[in-house]
């Protein structure tokens, strides 16, 4: 199914209650967040946002796959975001994923120390986003 698949099964009830939130609150700071497959998927929230409000939203995601192809996406896509912040550990293999050549992340801080071994540990890396420490 994928990313895009997946948001488009439920893509008519996200906006209805994002675009109503901010029909209530047009003050407020619009923020698409989220970890993994979750951190992919708000990628492509935050411009579904940007076209039906033509408001830029901020993008924060930790332990995202990639999902854009092509280089040239992943410099437009930029165009829709106001601040990008994309957490990656060094040893988290999701954040590698897909691992073939043209897939791309936005933009990626990556944090941690790299761990040959620690690739075959996703129960470790791609969980420990709650750590604090990591962040400093």
């Amino acid at each position: 199914m994928g990313w895009q698949g997946a948001f488009n099964s439920c893509k008519e009830i996200v906006m209805n209650e994002v675009l109503t939130a901010m029909n209530t609150f047009p003050d407020y700071k619009i923020v698409c967040c989220g970890h993994s497959y979750g951190g992919a998927a708000s990628v492509l929230v935050g411009i579904e946002i940007f076209f039906a409000s033509g408001r830029k939203p901020d993008l924060i995601t930790f332990g995202a796959p990639k999902p854009l192809f092509f280089f040239i996406t992943r410099c437009i896509t930029r165009l829709f975001f106001n601040e990008v912040t994309q957490y990656a550990h060094k040893s988290d293999i999701v954040s590698y994923l897909p691992p073939f050549i043209g897939y791309w992340n936005v933009k990626v801080i990556r944090i941690g120390k790299f761990s040959l071994k620690g690739l075959f540990q996703p129960y470790i890396y791609h969980q420990c986003y709650g750590d604090e420490t990591l962040y400093t």
